[in-house]
């Protein structure tokens, strides 16, 4: 298995400076909660935040298997469009590195466009809910003449409980990977396509939440965000 470079770990120390100067942001004692971030935020309610993401993905070409390793730092806006339906943008960088590939690329542009959707509640457990998070996320990585450019789609069923201060929440989730390769790189597609997520939401302010997530099968994957909610 391909090591960390010392440019991944420099970035993963300046995201953790970078996540905890959100979490140190005051948030005034008198206002209300609006929910969980694994749940919609409300009709005409805004959240944002910043989140890091590292995922470990097995691909292929048409002549091989290779492990790819995708790191991005964004700031997330959302906006809730109706009482269980929000929309949401993800601006910031992303790098890639390709295993048996000799690529590692510096940080480029990504972006993503997404929506959670109440699918389901229960009069019986009002604490249980069932919502579907769809997203598209573009991203662009360099290694000197080489490049990898394109996109990566999720769209995932997830149920949440809502207990005190914490949201356990997991599912399934369908991806699909489709990076074009170009200078000597070749076009990239994901091995599996179906995989599980788990996570879990931490209200640290009353308007403050932090969100750990983990990924298995389709990627080996983990964010680590805070959202604030208005």
């Amino acid at each position: 298995m391909r090591p960390f470079p010392g440019k991944r770990t420099r970035t993963m120390l300046m995201c953790a400076g970078f996540l905890a100067a959100l979490a140190a942001w005051p948030a005034p004692a008198h206002a209300q909660t609006v929910g969980a971030p694994a749940n919609p935020l409300g009709f005409n309610k805004i959240g944002v935040g910043g989140q890091f993401e590292f995922d470990r993905r097995d691909v292929h070409d048409t002549s091989g298997h290779y492990r790819l390793e995708t790191s991005r730092l964004a700031v997330k806006g959302m906006y809730g469009v109706d009482q269980g339906i929000d929309l949401y943008v993800k601006l910031g960088a992303a790098d890639a590195a390709v295993s048996g590939r000799s690529f590692n690329g510096d940080f480029g542009a990504s972006l993503g466009v997404g929506s959670k959707i109440q699918v389901m509640s229960f009069q019986a457990i009002p604490a249980l809910k069932v919502n579907a998070d769809v997203q598209v996320n573009y991203l662009q990585s360099k290694d000197g003449s080489k490049e990898l450019a394109g996109w990566d789609m999720a769209a995932a069923g997830i149920a949440s409980y809502t207990h005190g201060q914490i949201v356990p929440y997991g599912g399934i989730r369908l991806s699909y990977v489709n990076l074009d390769g170009s200078g000597g790189m070749t076009n990239l597609r994901l091995d599996d396509n179906i995989g599980l997520v788990a996570g879990i939401d931490i209200r640290i302010q009353p308007q403050l939440d932090l969100n750990i997530e983990g990924r298995l099968i389709d990627t080996t994957g983990l964010t680590i965000g805070v959202t604030y909610r208005f």
